[in-house]
């Protein structure tokens, strides 16, 4: 990881925020790309998504708490729905 820091602290608590909603999750700034990626210590690679923001905020919250596997069954209907939708428009 010589191209990323690890972010501990950042001005508006993201990184122990994002703690709260999974406790094996830790926020990375890559310096090559730009970006900052949440990362999962318990799965190997350890990258869990990348954020869309070049900023640390609430955005990168509600971006964990939708992506989190705790709502994979919601997710999994959302796309099966607008599949459907798709489908019976054509």
């Amino acid at each position: 990881m010589d191209n990323r820091i690890i972010i501990k602290n950042d001005v508006f608590d993201i990184a122990d925020r994002i703690k709260s909603i999974d406790r094996d999750y830790f926020i990375v700034y890559n310096k090559t790309k730009g970006v900052f990626e949440v990362h999962n210590s318990r799965i190997k690679p350890t990258l869990a998504l990348t954020l869309p923001y070049s900023e640390l905020d609430c955005r990168a919250l509600n971006r964990v708490r939708i992506t989190h596997i705790s709502r994979l069954n919601e997710t999994l209907k959302a796309i099966d729905e607008h599949n459907d939708r798709l489908e019976k428009s054509r």
